[in-house]
């Protein structure tokens, strides 16, 4: 026997060895599988590459609206509160008591009859008392 024909002989026994070895056919048929099955792995993979970028898009269009939401319905409690406090304040202006209360704080009215003292600022030097109208300045 020549060296090739020994080497074939020990590649055959070798290749025997290794289908008795691996079930269902070996390697060569395994790889050759694989080989036919890379076009649909890769639809596969560019499919789910796919459906997680639109799944993550809409994902964070999800979490901005929640947070919109969250940011608006804060507002709409502080303005269902500051609704009460004007609504209060609606049934007070029709309470005649209120409105002198009002009037005195706010204008510096007075009743017939009273007198108004009002602090002099700073920059006055008023030594004698006047009354104008009611209103008595030092």
């Amino acid at each position: 026997m020549r060296y090739n024909d020994s080497h074939k002989a020990g590649k055959k026994e070798s290749l025997a060895l290794r289908k008795e070895a691996i079930p269902h056919g070996g390697w060569c048929e395994m790889k050759i599988r694989i080989k036919k099955m890379r076009p649909l792995m890769l639809c596969l993979l560019l499919v789910a590459i796919f459906i997680s970028v639109c799944f993550g898009q809409q994902l964070l269009k999800i979490v901005g609206l929640n947070q919109e939401i969250a940011a608006l319905e804060a507002d709409k409690s502080r303005l269902q509160e500051e609704s009460v406090t004007l609504e209060e304040e609606i049934v007070d202006l029709h309470n005649n008591d209120y409105l002198m209360v009002l009037a005195r704080e706010n204008f510096n009215m007075i009743l017939p009859g009273e007198k108004l003292y009002l602090p002099s600022t700073e920059n006055e030097t008023v030594m004698e008392h006047k009354e104008v109208d009611g209103v008595i300045l030092h």
